[in-house]
């Protein structure tokens, strides 16, 4: 099974639509899961939202606003220890999945891999970047971390590809559309969650964490995953 995690404050809006997309796209087993702010005034409406939902496990949790990467991994490695066999999936509240079966390619090619890293096609990054992820939940079990402790926001993707290359169990696939709807590519304006995100300070603090973990750390997570592999007889 299929586990999306999906941080979002304030874009109850793109909550309905991301919903929507896996609602029209999704033809096997796939659950999407809205990871939001206690704080958060608009809360409530995602909250609605997934009272409408249909043919998705769909959920909401809410916890103290801790910003993007901490979110996301904390909730990561609840879901990948509850669920060991399954596949841990991320997407940004302004993605959309546009190719019908995109979540059977995810699981057909990651049961195959057994251990591994996949992106898709988000139309800006491409093969750059998996700015979009899913993973076998052995890789967050083996690591403690889906993201490194530090990150707010940024370098996030930069580290998903730097330990998909470093271990070799990465995979792209063009084929696959999940569109990135971002004001970098100029499909939609600048609001105030991308203004914060963006700001020079998260780069630098970011970038510093990341340049860190490279320095120390990368070599040692990236020969967990080799080991993990080789245990499980991944050629």
């Amino acid at each position: 099974m299929l586990h999306y995690l999906v941080p979002s404050r304030g874009r109850p809006q793109n909550a309905a639509r991301l919903l929507m997309a896996f609602q029209s796209t999704c033809i096997t087993e796939t659950a999407i899961t809205f990871c939001c702010d206690e704080d958060d005034p608009t809360l409530p409406e995602y909250k609605d939202i997934i009272q409408s939902a249909r043919y998705v496990n769909t959920g909401v949790t809410v916890g103290e606003r801790i910003r993007m990467g901490p979110t996301l991994d904390k909730n990561a490695v609840k879901v990948a220890k509850a669920y060991p066999n399954d596949i841990i999936g991320f997407m940004g509240d302004d993605h959309l999945p546009q190719t019908v079966g995109w979540d059977l390619n995810i699981a057909t090619d990651l049961e195959e891999m057994k251990v591994g890293i996949w992106y898709g096609n988000d139309l800006i990054q491409r093969q750059g970047l998996p700015t979009a992820v899913a993973m076998t939940a052995n890789v967050i079990n083996t690591l403690g971390y889906m993201v490194i402790p530090g990150l707010i926001h940024m370098y996030i993707d930069n580290l998903w590809k730097s330990l998909g290359e470093g271990a070799q169990i990465l995979r792209y696939r063009h084929d696959v559309i999940i569109e990135h709807v971002h004001p970098i590519a100029g499909k939609v304006a600048w609001d105030a969650g991308y203004v914060e995100v963006n700001d020079g300070s998260v780069y630098d603090h970011d970038g510093r964490v990341f340049m860190e973990w490279q320095l120390r750390k990368r070599s040692l997570d990236i020969e967990q995953l080799k080991i993990l592999k080789e245990n499980l007889n991944v050629t």
